[in-house]
């Protein structure tokens, strides 16, 4: 081969191989931001600071996927945090239940978390779970979901009695008799009876 030939064909093996490594740097960039799932919108926090009843459907909830309606309006306040973390945990921020691997004043387990961050948006750990705040967060928005579900499902307001026993059973908590003592001890501690 001639050397100028050599060099000409060096070149094009080169630009060739430019061009081959930006297309798969694309490719491999495209596929990345594929596997990121779109930032899910923040809820919209109220004048109290409460998270407003209403706009979550759970990921997997059969029992409704159309969005609340506009007057279904919930409010998770202070008071019922503070009688959920009492009755948990005496309010007890590194509390573990290692058996069931609940973590922080609410026992706050990886189902439980994981619905709240859904509804959130948010990628908190258990661990993380020990932060009062964010806690909190979780809670208000795992029961802002499934309180909003239970209300679209029977057509009733879901009082602190039901979100007790969807705090304690799960997304059907209220049906379940077996959380009917946990939403007494919670109801107790805000001084009210269930009715």
């Amino acid at each position: 081969m001639k050397p100028c030939t050599y060099r000409r064909l060096s070149a094009t093996v080169d630009t060739a191989l430019v061009f081959a490594v930006a297309a798969w740097v694309g490719i491999a960039a495209a596929f990345l931001a594929s596997l990121t799932p779109p930032p899910s919108p923040s809820p919209a926090v109220s004048a109290s600071g409460a998270f407003p009843r209403g706009g979550w459907v759970a990921a997997g909830d059969s029992s409704s996927t159309e969005p609340a309606p506009e007057n279904a309006r919930m409010e998770i306040d202070q008071t019922f945090l503070d009688a959920l973390a009492a009755v948990e945990t005496n309010g007890n921020d590194a509390a573990i239940n290692f058996a069931e691997d609940a973590h922080g004043r609410y026992q706050i387990r990886a189902g439980y978390l994981a619905d709240g961050n859904a509804a959130l948006g948010t990628r908190y750990t258990l661990a993380e779970m020990h932060d009062p705040d964010k806690a909190a967060r979780i809670v208000t928005a795992y029961l802002t979901r499934y309180g909003s579900a239970w209300e679209r499902r029977t057509g009733l307001t879901a009082t602190d009695e039901v979100l007790a026993r969807l705090h304690n059973g799960g997304p059907r908590g209220p049906d379940k008799a077996a959380t009917r003592g946990y939403a007494d001890r919670i109801l107790a501690v805000l001084g009210r009876n269930a009715r």
